[in-house]
């Protein structure tokens, strides 16, 4: 039986994905930013995997995102 201590944390990227849309750009367009397949990128937004620091730097320097907001985006807990 797993316990809470073994789930995996699962964020919220609502903001993130507002940002996209409210810039018009495109989830490819950003996955191609991060280096990523828009798959892996679907798959991260997702919950699947978890964003790497390289990844969320890229995604911050294209959606134009301080470094200090990175919580707000990256790190919001899903509820």
């Amino acid at each position: 039986m797993k316990t809470k201590s073994d789930q995996k944390r699962k964020y919220d990227y609502s903001q993130l994905k507002a940002r996209t849309v409210q810039l018009g750009k495109t989830d490819r367009m950003v996955a191609e930013a991060a280096n990523i397949t828009p798959s892996t990128y679907s798959i991260k937004l997702n919950g699947g995997s978890q964003f790497t620091q390289d990844e969320m730097c890229s995604i911050c320097n294209f959606l134009g995102i301080r470094y200090g907001e990175i919580p707000s985006y990256f790190f919001a807990v899903l509820v």
